[in-house]
């Protein structure tokens, strides 16, 4: 059974984002390990969407 649910992201997750942002461009905007952390660090809103603990998705909220 699928059981998906959301969290706050951490600087853990970093390696995760960054690759699935890679791997959708040009779709979505470049995203470096910088700009991730300034945007961890001021964001409001930065969730992980997992799937039976496995990371499956990203928002980040500005």
């Amino acid at each position: 059974m699928n059981d998906y649910y959301i969290e706050s992201a951490t600087k853990s997750d970093m390696d995760f984002i960054l690759n699935l942002n890679q791997n959708n461009m040009p779709a979505v905007s470049m995203l470096s390990s910088d700009l991730f952390l300034k945007f961890l660090n001021i964001s409001d809103y930065i969730k992980i969407i997992k799937n039976d603990d496995e990371s499956v998705g990203f928002l980040i909220g500005l």
